[in-house]
């Protein structure tokens, strides 16, 4: 009774506990003892099994089915020696069975069976020793309010990755009816209202998704990565009423790169969802994997221009994002972040520079003109359209700030060298002083191209204005040192 003292169960589970992870540690040290003996019990076991089964062969020889008396010779098919009458010639023919030595070969054939899997056992537990075939098929019939059957299996896969873990093809058929049972039903309200009543914590310990959620995610996000297709089984809990639950899925979603067009409508739709969480897990979806939403270009512009969000997510649409684009640079309040996004595309539908060009001419406010050149300048210097109003802004707008970036702009562009000297020495009379500057120091940048320019920039080196009065001296003196090295030298007389 002492041994049972409160005071001594504590040590005593602890040595049990001990001793239960010392006897798993030796039993993996020596899992080859055990697959050898193991395979000498299934050895004898087949021994037994044929000699109860089929050694005692009757090789044509007629004997009774019951006492096994030799009735060679014996007329008739009734036994001399026991009696018994048999039905026809083919029953004389039978090889005898040995009812005891086949039991034992059946007992010696489970108990190497068992024999064998004892390291298993040992180093995973009883429930992780089993086939995931038959907890699967055990989910389908039914699980556990906290999914400890596919808890169970997707412990036995990686989170992220496909490194380790697997399931054979049956396997993964019959996993997915359980999986997808839950995420369209799982309601993270209910699970809430039984922690209110006493239950355990609504959180995995792992992951931070409710109990009986966790298992399913991960299992789906698995087969969705390793199956290489689209995750159509994770995105069954878009389904769910539950805005938790699939808001839940939407984080997982995001790590998918194979959505199909019926899951980014189901995405797009939570753009729309009255729970600002879920909306920004859509919109997180759709930053992440932009390419998949070229078709709900009119939805995600419509959510970014509501929501005040940066509009760079429609230039990842591809050519529909730019379009949209395009068509916001009239825009009332989004018309800079329109044009500014434009200016920075890599590869832009054809006719949107023309159509960039011809709004710089057109557009009512300088911002929208000034803008719109820069743009259009940085998707196509060389284009002869941008390079015309360029020339049109500089020479004939009424605003200053414009008239200075249609001249960088100008700069940039394939024209030649002549036409912009020209260009640029007509600047130099602009009422503008930055506009002057501008074109005094550009001149000095084409040295021997800008030699015409010289009496120009000479008049400018008077300008009232300290700066444009600078970089007009500047460039002019940088004209002639370049033109002085480009001279040739004159040949030396040798005495």
């Amino acid at each position: 009774m002492l041994f049972l003292h409160p005071f001594n169960l504590a040590p005593c589970s602890l040595l049990i506990t001990q001793a239960q992870a010392a006897t798993g540690d030796w039993i993996a040290s020596v899992a080859w003892g055990f697959w050898l003996l193991a395979a000498v019990l299934g050895l004898v076991a087949f021994r037994l099994l044929y000699v109860g089964m089929l050694r005692d062969n009757p090789k044509g020889k007629r004997r009774c089915g019951k006492c096994w008396y030799d009735m060679t010779g014996v007329p008739g098919l009734t036994c001399p020696e026991c009696g018994r009458r048999h039905e026809a010639e083919q029953a004389l023919q039978r090889r005898r069975r040995r009812r005891p030595i086949t039991a034992a070969a059946i007992s010696l054939l489970l108990l190497a069976f068992a024999v064998s899997w004892t390291p298993r056992i040992a180093e995973r537990g009883i429930v992780g020793s089993v086939p995931g075939v038959i907890i699967a098929a055990a989910a389908v019939i039914g699980d556990t309010s906290d999914a400890a059957l596919l808890n169970e299996l997707s412990n036995r896969i990686p989170w992220r990755g496909t490194s380790s873990g697997n399931f054979d093809a049956l396997t993964r058929w019959l996993v997915k009816i359980p999986v997808s049972r839950r995420l369209r039903n799982f309601d993270t309200t209910a699970l809430l209202r039984t922690v209110e009543l006493g239950g355990q914590s609504p959180m995995c310990s792992l992951d931070s998704t409710p109990r009986g959620l966790g298992p399913s995610l991960k299992i789906a996000s698995w087969l969705a990565e390793r199956s290489k297709e689209p995750p159509n089984l994770l995105a069954t809990g878009l389904e769910n009423p539950d805005p938790q639950t699939r808001l839940f899925i939407l984080s997982c979603l995001s790590f998918n790169i194979r959505l199909t067009p019926d899951i980014a409508d189901r995405v797009v739709a939570e753009l729309a969802s009255e729970h600002p969480e879920n909306r920004d897990a859509a919109f997180l979806v759709v930053e992440q994997i932009s390419w998949a939403f070229a078709h709900q270009t009119d939805m995600v512009s419509r959510f970014l221009l509501a929501h005040d969000l940066p509009l760079n997510v429609l230039l990842k649409l591809g050519d529909p994002g730019t379009a949209k684009l395009l068509a916001l640079i009239d825009h009332p309040t989004r018309d800079f972040d329109a044009l500014m996004e434009l200016s920075t595309a890599s590869s832009v539908p054809p006719g949107t520079v023309e159509r960039l060009a011809a709004h710089a001419k057109s557009a009512i406010t300088p911002t929208r003109r000034k803008w719109s050149i820069y743009a259009a300048s940085k998707l196509a210097p060389a284009h002869p359209t941008v390079a015309q109003a360029a020339i049109e802004l500089a020479q004939s707008d009424p605003d200053a700030d414009v008239r200075h970036s249609a001249l960088t702009s100008f700069t940039q562009s394939s024209v030649t060298r002549s036409r912009l000297t020209t260009e640029l020495v007509r600047a130099l009379t602009d009422p503008a002083d930055h506009v002057r500057s501008f074109a005094a120091w550009q001149l000095g940048e084409l040295g021997t191209f800008a030699a015409s320019a010289l009496n120009a920039l000479d008049a400018v080196s008077n300008d009232p204005v300290p700066r444009v009065a600078d970089a007009a001296i500047k460039s002019a003196r940088q004209i002639r040192s370049a033109v002085a090295d480009s001279s040739p030298t004159p040949p030396t007389s040798s005495k």
